[in-house]
């Protein structure tokens, strides 16, 4: 194995290999469709992140160190914090005409309902 591939191994290494131990998780408790379902959202979030990460990068260049730094701090929040977790539970909440609060709480005490919920919007 060459340096380059050992720090790559050593950087994406933990990651890759708990991906793979999840995926293989789910197939063996939820069924080949669940595995199927899991394997092309991880490889559309792959390829959704490449894409981001290189348009990232160009926008990046052309700005100062204090920018990129904002940039970074605020792309980050809004990425993972609001569409991720505020932009689902809003556009649940929304289409069924559920409060925010309630779709919350539905969402980390009955998932069965919740679900529900999802399925009508």
């Amino acid at each position: 194995m060459s340096k380059n591939q050992h720090s790559l191994f050593r950087i994406y290494g933990f990651a890759a290999s708990l991906s793979i131990l999840l995926l293989l998780f789910v197939g063996y408790k939820e069924g080949f469709q669940a595995f199927l379902t899991v394997l092309i959202l991880a490889a559309l979030e792959v390829t959704f992140s490449f894409d981001n990460a290189i348009i990232n990068a160009k926008i990046l260049q052309k700005m100062t160190r204090a920018w990129q730094a904002i940039f970074m701090t605020l792309g980050i929040f809004i990425a993972v914090f609001v569409v991720r977790f505020l932009l689902p539970i809003y556009i649940v909440s929304i289409t069924t005409g559920t409060t925010f609060n309630n779709v919350i709480d539905l969402a980390l005490h009955d998932s069965e309902s919740y679900a529900h919920k999802l399925d009508l919007a």
